[in-house]
């Protein structure tokens, strides 16, 4: 008698058909898990933040460097094994349309040529220091006579223009031969000098030294010397502009500074008598030449008035004689 093989149960058979799917699924549930865990650790790398699409923030009060390496960059892990690198990168936005620059508070594209520019003036900005410019305000000159205008700039120690302290206005030594204090300037820097008349009347020459001249520590200074001529008697105002210019070119690093200097033109007691005399000369000239003129147009006039005359009293002596008047003698051919 053969044994009685037990029948397997209906629920049984259903569980066996349904594992195999099962080991699939976790396959799935992990390949997933895994790239987003990879998506994350990608994005965390290249910004530096949690979000992959978020951009590091750059300071705009300081001057940064740019980096040009990929912010992914390989590194090696202790197997000797190409690991990435978690560090977060420095590298500068991308300049894509529509992204903000840094220095313009999110308006407009992002210009890095403009943002590097605005780095190279607020650093050579940061370079400058206080100094002095010295000139007359007020000069007298005599009329067709150059009178020399003389400028000095100085950082605060420069021996030039007295030794000072940065709490003391003016200077503890004062040197013979200088001229007085117009204001302060900004040095530091290249600084440009110049004299402007605005007048037709008045004429500048110079300067004799170079315009543009190196004013870089404190204790340097510059002289620049002018001579005005003027025309014409009367009361001018010129305009002293100083100017300090960038590192590598001839553009402005601060707006100019202008100064007005007044120029009182006047004649000397020489001069005028040298004009009185001209004056005299010239009327005499005028007078005498004029009353030539004069006589000499009365002398011919009166000359054929007395002409007519004559003739009108020798045809009446002659008619009242009887003598025939003789016609003219025909014209000779």
């Amino acid at each position: 008698m053969n044994p009685v093989e037990p029948v397997p149960h209906a629920g049984a058979k259903r569980s066996r058909r349904r594992r195999w799917w099962l080991p699939l699924a976790l396959l799935v549930l992990a390949v997933g898990l895994g790239g987003l865990s990879a998506y994350y650790f990608l994005g965390t790398s290249r910004t530096g933040v949690g979000a992959p699409n978020a951009a590091p923030t750059v300071p705009t009060a300081t001057r940064t460097t740019i980096v040009t390496t990929p912010a992914f960059a390989p590194t090696t892990g202790p197997s000797g094994t190409q690991a990435p690198s978690t560090a977060p990168s420095t590298q500068a936005p991308p300049t894509t349309p529509g992204s903000a620059s840094p220095s313009a508070g999110g308006s407009g594209p992002f210009r890095i040529d403009q943002f590097v520019y605005q780095l190279d003036i607020l650093d050579q900005r940061s370079a400058l220091k206080s100094g002095s410019v010295y000139a007359d305000s007020l000069i007298r000159a005599d009329t067709g006579r150059g009178y020399p205008v003389s400028v000095v700039i100085c950082g605060l120690e420069s021996p030039v223009c007295g030794r000072r302290d940065v709490s003391t206005p003016t200077p503890t030594v004062q040197p013979s031969g200088l001229p007085p204090a117009l204001g302060p300037v900004s040095v530091g820097a290249r600084i440009k000098a110049e004299l402007v008349s605005g007048y037709e009347e008045v004429s500048v020459a110079g300067p004799q030294a170079a315009s543009v001249q190196p004013i870089i520590e404190p204790t340097d200074s510059a002289k620049w010397r002018w001579f005005v001529y003027a025309h014409e008697p009367n009361t001018y105002t010129l305009t002293l502009s100083i100017s300090v210019l960038q590192t590598d070119s001839d553009e402005l690093l601060i707006p100019s500074q202008t100064f007005d200097i007044t120029l009182i033109a006047t004649t000397t007691t020489k001069d005028k008598i040298a004009q009185a005399g001209a004056a005299v000369a010239t009327f005499l000239t005028t007078t005498v030449v004029g009353l030539i003129t004069t006589v000499a147009t009365l002398i011919s006039t009166f000359g054929a008035v007395g002409n007519g005359v004559r003739r009108v009293w020798k045809r009446r002596r002659l008619a009242q004689a009887g003598t025939p008047l003789q016609p003219p003698p025909p014209p000779s051919i």
